[in-house]
């Protein structure tokens, strides 16, 4: 009889307290517009597009001379490079170039393979021109004496120049003309030193 007061008792206490509102059930409400609401406020998602091209840049060593002209191979490379304000990132970059080794003027390359970003921009291909590429040294020629006879103590004067193919000589280091000896007989035989001339693209 005892227990059953106690537990009535408890019972009680906890209606009382039920009733004054010492124990409440609370909910964290969320303002909208000055409204208590049960509602999840959600922020508005931020989309960044990227519309612009990737670049592809091309550069090519050794660098020409002051002339424009190259005595050895020239290597071209090419480089993917994302730009814009949205930059999505370089997805594919297969861009090679190539090394020119044969002599010519005006020769160019053009990259092969692909730069594309992320979204799906393609880069426009890149040509490096003005290449001109010249290995062979001026060659020089004796235009004078002729092959044939002279008298002994005669006047012979030899005179020599020098061409270029491809580059174009550019100056000469040495006199053109030379005496030659007729005081004795026989055949009279002479070689031009080497270095006489030297093309634009720096043979001699």
């Amino acid at each position: 009889m005892k227990y059953i007061c106690i537990i009535t008792l408890l019972v009680l206490c906890l209606i009382l307290l039920l009733l004054t509102g010492c124990i409440t059930n609370t909910v964290t409400p969320e303002i909208d517009n000055g409204n208590l609401e049960n509602q999840t406020v959600e922020e508005p998602a931020t989309a960044k597009v990227d519309t612009t091209k990737p670049v592809i840049t091309g550069s090519r060593a050794p660098l020409p001379n002051s002339f424009g002209w190259n005595n050895s191979d020239v290597t071209v490379s090419f480089s993917c490079i994302d730009v814009g304000p949205v930059q999505s990132g370089i997805d594919i970059n297969t861009v090679t170039g190539k090394t020119l080794t044969t002599e010519g003027k005006d020769q160019s390359v053009t990259n092969t393979g692909e730069c594309i970003d992320a979204a799906g921009n393609v880069a426009d291909p890149v040509t490096v021109s003005n290449i001109n590429i010249d290995k062979t040294p001026p060659v020089v020629i004796i235009t004078l004496p002729k092959n044939g006879k002279y008298k002994l103590n005669e006047s012979v004067t030899g005179t020599w120049s020098a061409i270029d193919s491809l580059s174009g000589v550019k100056d000469s280091k040495a006199p053109k003309k030379f005496n030659i000896d007729t005081k004795k007989k026989g055949w009279k035989n002479f070689t031009l030193p080497p270095g006489l001339a030297e093309d634009e693209a720096g043979n001699t």
